[in-house]
């Protein structure tokens, strides 16, 4: 049976902010391009959340942020969770 969750063995996925607009943001990343809806975390602390918008192009995304973009710059590191975006629901 193939292990197909986002905890595996692979190389994690991570790529650098090429545009923050706002809270819009723009990522390239050169090994996979995260998939639509995926969860991006950015920020040094991973502490922005960005959901993906929009695939440019082969190698860069558009996404929205969830969370405050101060202190995102070019450059910034964003790691692809490989799911899509996870709300707790019912009684914590």
């Amino acid at each position: 049976m193939t292990n197909t969750n986002s905890h595996d063995d692979r190389k994690q996925n991570q790529g650098k902010v090429v545009s923050v607009r706002g809270s819009v943001i723009d990522a390239v990343f050169h090994d996979r391009l995260p998939e639509m809806n995926h969860e991006l975390r950015a920020g040094h602390d991973q502490e922005v959340v960005v959901e993906v918008a929009s695939q440019l192009d082969p190698h860069t995304v558009r996404g929205i942020a969830l969370s405050d973009t101060s202190g995102l710059a070019r450059g910034t590191p964003v790691i692809d969770l490989g799911r899509t975006l996870q709300v707790p629901v019912g009684k914590a």
